[in-house]
């Protein structure tokens, strides 16, 4: 978090393709969540597992090509988008069918 420029691409070849920012999926679930925030010139593209633990997704970032969040449960908070072209992006996600579970 923080207010200066993140352009964050996940890489777009070999066992990571796709996966931006990732968690033990055993991590306990506890103070502090994990928080991605940024600014208006903020750009995040990629995956985000955090499967245990509590997403906070905040600020007005820019929208990228396409972002896909995997938590325990997430916060969306502010102007911020989360997209799903994945055709206008070099970098393939790891699946390309959205889904939410409760």
């Amino acid at each position: 978090t923080g207010t200066g420029l993140m352009d964050f691409s996940a890489p777009d070849s070999g066992v990571y393709e796709g996966m931006l920012f990732w968690n033990d999926r055993n991590a306990p679930n506890r103070d502090p969540d994990s928080t991605i925030a940024g600014t208006s010139d903020s750009r995040f593209e990629g995956a985000l597992y955090f499967p245990s633990t509590h997403v906070n997704y905040a600020g007005t970032s820019t929208a990228a090509a396409w972002n896909m969040i995997i938590a325990n449960t997430i916060s969306i908070v502010g102007t911020t988008t989360v997209t799903g072209d994945y055709r206008a992006s070099t970098i393939l996600p790891p699946t390309r069918k959205a889904t939410l579970v409760e």
